[in-house]
């Protein structure tokens, strides 16, 4: 009869053990997902603010064209974006401690090209509607979610008919820095983005191609200048070298004054029938976006 008991009180507590598991199912990601979404939202590593938005309908040339070899003053243009949808979908290990988030963005809005010459401003429309892939590396510290790596912010249009073939960054100090079109995907960690003293000058080398031999491809920089109430939007065009392009800025024109620092830069590659054609010619585009860091030789990589 003990045996008995024993035996009756062991189903029990096995029942009593499953009912509980029922009860209190095992946690999905819902507060790693949402601790996440906020981190990517405020990181500077992954600030998906336009960063190639012109953020006008007027289009206008760039009042730096020092070299003569270089993109023509007369052609006149503007991208503005109406639109941004983003989706971020995220990948954890088995013990929710690293995890991958892919983050796409689609972008609509309007290219605005004036090239014909005259004192009017007759612009021709193209629209936009193209599409951004980033991918970010995170690991979990003390229950709290870091960014240990991102990939370059890859934006295409539709034809997918602008290539950069790679870029490479001058003056960092773990420089020279190549960037692939393989690095799209691939994790580089904090460490191996490019990394600036203040007051280096960076310079950066695009080599470009159209998938026609009979079409050209024309890069562009973008940056931003912080101030205390407001940033600037720079857009410069690459002058044009034997093979490829290339364009240098001083960091100190980023208007940093405290470090460490993450900024962005962004190489805008647009293709030759788009600015130089009328209405009939597609907007067509692929854009690189990078951040950067400058920092002391006593700062800590944020």
């Amino acid at each position: 009869m003990k045996k008995l008991l024993i035996t009756f009180m062991l189903i029990l507590t096995t029942i009593a053990l499953f009912s509980c598991g029922k009860e209190n199912p095992v946690s999905t990601n819902t507060e790693d997902d949402a601790a996440i979404n906020s981190l990517l939202l405020v990181s500077g590593y992954t600030d998906t603010t336009a960063f190639v938005n012109d953020g006008t309908t007027v289009p206008y040339a760039s009042d730096s064209y020092t070299k003569t070899d270089t993109f023509p003053e007369f052609v006149k243009f503007a991208r503005k974006i109406t639109t941004v949808t983003r989706t971020v979908s995220i990948v954890y290990n088995e013990t929710n401690t690293e995890a991958v988030a892919t983050i796409t963005i689609d972008l609509e809005g309007v290219f605005y090209v004036d090239n014909d010459g005259d004192a009017d401003i007759g612009p021709y429309t193209k629209p936009i509607n193209d599409q951004g892939l980033r991918k970010v590396w995170l690991i979990k510290i003390n229950d709290n979610w870091r960014i240990s790596g991102v990939s370059p912010l890859e934006i295409v249009s539709p034809d997918q008919a602008v290539i950069i073939d790679s870029v490479q960054v001058l003056g960092c100090i773990n420089g020279p820095i190549t960037i692939l079109p393989a690095d799209m995907t691939t994790k580089r960690l904090r460490e191996n983005l490019p990394i600036f003293a203040p007051g280096a000058t960076a310079t950066a080398m695009v080599w470009t191609h159209h998938i026609s031999e009979t079409d050209s491809t024309w890069p562009f920089l973008h940056r931003w200048i912080y101030q205390p109430t407001y940033r600037k939007h720079i857009r410069e065009p690459f002058y044009k070298e034997a093979g490829y392009f290339t364009r240098s800025w001083d960091i100190v024109s980023d208007s940093i004054v405290v470090f460490p620092a993450i900024r962005h830069a962004s190489v805008d590659a647009i293709s030759g029938s788009c600015l130089f054609g009328d209405n009939t010619t597609a907007y067509s585009a692929r854009i690189w976006c990078l951040p950067y860091i400058v920092t002391t030789s006593t700062d800590v990589i944020p």
